[in-house]
This record gives C-alpha cells, sequence and structure tokens, in this order.
C-alpha cells in the first residue's frame, strides 16, 4: 500500500515538473532576460524661471528637452517637489539614461536630471 502511494506521488510529481508540449524552446538555451538596470524616465526639475511647476510641459519645452538630448522625449506628469517625469521611447541601459540625464542637466534652465531607477532590496 504505502508503495503504491510513494509511487503516484514521484509519477504526479514528474508529471508536473515535464515541460508541456506547446514549449518549443530549446532545453539547454537560455532565455533572454529583461535588463533590470534599464530605465525608461527620467526626473527632471527646472530652475523656478523657466516652468511653472504645476503646469504641464507645453510641445514647445518638450521639443527643446529633446533636441538637447539628442532623441525624442515624451511627457508623462508632473510630481511633488516641483519635478516632472519624461520618458524614453523605450527603456535603455542605465549608462544611457545617466548619459542622457547630464545632458539636460547642462541645459541652463534645469536645476536637475536624473534617471528615474527601480531601487530593489538587495
Amino acid at each position: 500500500m504505502i508503495k503504491a502511494c510513494l509511487l503516484s506521488l514521484i509519477a504526479v510529481l514528474l508529471l508536473a515538473c515535464a515541460p508541456s508540449p506547446n514549449n518549443t524552446a530549446a532545453p539547454n538555451k537560455p532565455q533572454p532576460v529583461a535588463d533590470q538596470n534599464a530605465v525608461a524616465q527620467i526626473i527632471i526639475k527646472f530652475k523656478p524661471s523657466y516652468q511653472d511647476s504645476h503646469q504641464p510641459l507645453s510641445a514647445q519645452q518638450m521639443a527643446q528637452l529633446s533636441q538637447a538630448a539628442g532623441v525624442n522625449l515624451n511627457y508623462v506628469r508632473p510630481m511633488s517637489g516641483n519635478a516632472h517625469i519624461i520618458t524614453t521611447a523605450q527603456p535603455i541601459p542605465l549608462a544611457q539614461a545617466e548619459a542622457l540625464s547630464a545632458k539636460l542637466q547642462a541645459q541652463p534652465f534645469v536645476e536637475y536630471a536624473e534617471p528615474d531607477r527601480i531601487m530593489r532590496i538587495q
């Protein structure tokens, strides 16, 4: 009786661990993993003389930022602390986001710009 129960349990466990017939990936081929350090958003704060912090950025202001950054940027929303969130078309590596932020921060009307990183507990 015990042997039959153990054999049944082993069979169930083996079936649960078996690859499904819909899985077409090679068993030993590594699957691509998204870059966990990729960044899609930049937090930017303007100097008070440039922009009313509670108003969304205008199309002209976004065009000016995109030109300074050298990439197309989109406006997301204002946030607390008189800052705004802008985004790139797709996530970019952290080093590239830091370089983009540095280009924006070099503008005379920008107080600061920094990548909006997702922080994870180590």
